[in-house]
């Protein structure tokens, strides 16, 4: 329902599939101007760089800033978006969940100045 409603107001939906059997592994949703609300993978497809053509398909719609919150206690994917670029700028709440966040930023320094 949530992936719906963003789609609702406007929000990219971009999906990734396997080129082995054709099944979906992993989506990431864009809203404009340019923040991430979710990006998964199925578990089974971790490592197969899935998640990384994703946020590159997603750096290219941005404009050149992104920005997101991921769970603080997700270290798997914290590391994954520093690991992008993404810088730390500061921490929040999940409002669904109530959990701790960071929130992070990306900036294609190649676009600034």
């Amino acid at each position: 329902d949530h992936v719906v409603a963003l789609h609702e107001r406007g929000a990219d939906i971009i999906c990734a599939f396997s080129a082995a059997d054709g099944r979906m592994v992993g989506f990431v949703t864009h809203e404009k101007p340019g923040h991430i609300d979710q990006l998964c993978v199925a578990a089974d497809a971790w490592g197969s760089g899935a998640a990384g053509a994703l946020l590159n398909a997603v750096k290219h719609l941005s404009g050149g800033s992104l920005t997101l919150e991921v769970n603080q206690d997700n270290p798997r994917a914290v590391r994954f978006y520093e690991r992008e670029g993404f810088q730390r700028a500061g921490e929040g709440r999940n409002a669904s969940s109530g959990l701790s966040t960071w929130r992070y930023e990306w900036v294609d320094i190649s676009r600034v100045g």
